[in-house]
């Protein structure tokens, strides 16, 4: 897949604002950006996102995993077309 339609894929997933410790809404940021910061220890899985546009409530653990089953995905339809 090409770097644009990854950057389709993920924008699929919408972008999402949550609260920080001090009270201030943060964002709206990428899932994927939300994905990185999770992975590198900045924020925990529980922590209550607001998806930006239709206010939808998810948390950071739900769209870690979407990504990762996106991605899973992926990369099976990649090695089917690589085997014929």
């Amino acid at each position: 897949m090409s770097r644009r339609a990854d950057a389709l894929h993920d924008a699929a997933l919408g972008a999402y604002a949550y609260v920080d410790l001090a009270g201030a809404t943060q964002g709206p940021f990428a899932a994927r950006a939300l994905a990185r910061w999770h992975e590198d220890g900045f924020l925990e899985r529980a922590l209550a996102l607001r998806r930006d546009g239709d206010g939808r409530e998810t948390t950071v653990g739900d769209v870690v995993d979407a990504l990762r089953a996106r991605d899973r995905a992926r990369g099976r339809r990649r090695g089917r077309r690589r085997r014929r």
